[in-house]
């Protein structure tokens, strides 16, 4: 954390911008504003901090929002199966085969990054106009109700 707060210290003192690259999405929940969310070398969602951890499109992404530990007691969500042979990619969205989401077409192409707004885009067929609508998972959205009060107590 000490070094993450020298980074912040840094950023703010020379008025720079850094590249922060990390497995832990809490330390992105806190310290970036601007976030790639990649899968398998392949960027499956882009947006701010607010886009991604108040309206996350990807089910990758909703999987590791769902995974933040909100308290000690707490049993841990995980994402099934395991991560591809990066040397040996899937046909289609590389996710697919983890993905209790995936529509048949995941299988047979790779979805293009889709534009929620002018600064948040997603790379899922989930949100073709022909797709099926969803529900969104109910652990995922127990935690997108924390981030939401959180962004709006910022907000005032």
């Amino acid at each position: 954390a000490s070094v993450l707060a020298l980074f912040e210290q840094i950023r703010q003192e020379y008025n720079i911008s850094i590249i922060l690259i990390s497995h832990n999405i809490s330390v992105v929940a806190k310290f970036c504003e601007y976030i790639y969310v990649m899968y398998a070398g392949k960027i499956v969602e882009r947006g701010t901090r607010k886009d991604i951890f108040t309206n996350p499109a990807h089910p990758y992404t909703w999987a590791l929002i769902s995974a933040i530990p909100e308290n000690d007691d707490e049993r841990l969500f995980s994402i099934q199966g395991t991560p591809p042979d990066m040397a040996n990619l899937p046909i289609g969205d590389p996710f697919a085969p983890r993905n209790d989401f995936a529509l048949e077409i995941d299988y047979e192409k790779e979805p293009p990054l889709i534009e929620i707004n002018s600064h948040h885009k997603a790379a899922t067929w989930l949100l073709h106009p022909d797709a099926p609508k969803i529900q969104r998972p109910k652990e995922l959205e127990h935690r997108l109700k924390s981030f939401r009060k959180v962004f709006k107590d910022d907000e005032e």
